[in-house]
């Protein structure tokens, strides 16, 4: 987001927007990855603290060796775990749209 207000480029920008889109429902699964926000959402993997709104997992799991993206309904560290840095990178680009 930063580079598309540097150069002033509306492409870069879209870019940014369909990613945050993917993570709030806009993906082959049609949910949402971030607790408590858009489509659909699932619990996360959070052990040590309750379900807090807005966490963002590390990420999306991919089917045995295949490089397809997989999403199953159990709640399981590694891929629904709740990192710190993916929540605050989801909030910094809310803040810079």
């Amino acid at each position: 987001m930063e580079l598309a207000r540097a150069l002033n480029d509306r492409e870069i920008k879209q870019v940014a927007v369909r990613q945050m889109e993917w993570i709030l429902g806009c993906n082959p699964f049609a949910v949402s990855s971030m607790y408590g926000e858009g489509h659909d959402y699932h619990p996360l993997y959070a052990p040590m603290s309750p379900q807090l709104v807005g966490a963002v997992p590390v990420g999306f799991e991919t089917f045995e060796n295949e490089d397809q993206p997989f999403y199953p309904m159990q709640n399981n560290a590694t891929y629904k775990e709740v990192w710190v840095h993916t929540t605050c990178r989801m909030m910094w680009l809310i803040a810079m749209l």
